[in-house]
């Protein structure tokens, strides 16, 4: 049985899951199944870290209705950054 080097290095993950990010980002349109919430999750921590309040409310508005309500994190980043780009 083999195992992928990425199941134990978790900066390959991260790196997975913003580089997924990255791809709602530049996407006009998301739908529902083709969003994963630990890259969005991973991608707006990350916008945040850079206080790019305005990548989290582009992509939180690109969302198909419900999928930011999945995680009350995502709600939170969304929030605040509204709050802090006024």
């Amino acid at each position: 049985m083999f195992v992928t080097q990425d199941l134990f290095d978790p900066d390959a993950t991260q790196k997975a899951l913003l580089k997924e990010f990255e791809g709602y980002r530049t996407r006009r349109r998301l739908k529902e199944g083709q969003i994963e919430v630990q890259a969005l999750l991973e991608g707006f921590k990350n916008a945040w870290i850079v206080k790019d309040y305005a990548t989290i409310i582009t992509v939180a508005e690109k969302l198909p209705e419900g999928v930011l309500n999945l995680d009350d994190r995502l709600v939170l980043y969304y929030d605040l950054s509204i709050t802090r780009s006024d």
